[in-house]
């Protein structure tokens, strides 16, 4: 499966997921995998438990569709916090 880098813009969502990611890097799911856990992935990320999550404007960036400086913030609140 391969994607767009505007495909991948147009998604919901401020993360995503290893799928979305390496269709549009070109390279398997599991490689993002590793790379994250030995610290070499040089994308924003996280894990929720045992899943990656990729920071979808730090992949944008990554590819060249965004600049640094129009990457936009955006802060989701959880259930606990109050801003």
């Amino acid at each position: 499966m391969t994607m767009t880098v505007e495909e991948l813009a147009a998604l919901p969502g401020v993360h995503v997921g290893t799928k979305e990611a390496a269709a549009v890097l070109g390279c398997d799911r599991y490689s993002l995998n590793i790379a994250a856990k030995q610290g070499t992935l040089n994308i924003a990320h996280m894990f929720v438990g045992n899943r990656l999550k990729i920071s979808k404007a730090a992949l944008l960036e990554y590819c060249g569709y965004i600049r640094e400086e129009k990457a936009p913030l955006s802060i989701v609140f959880s259930k606990g916090v109050r801003p």
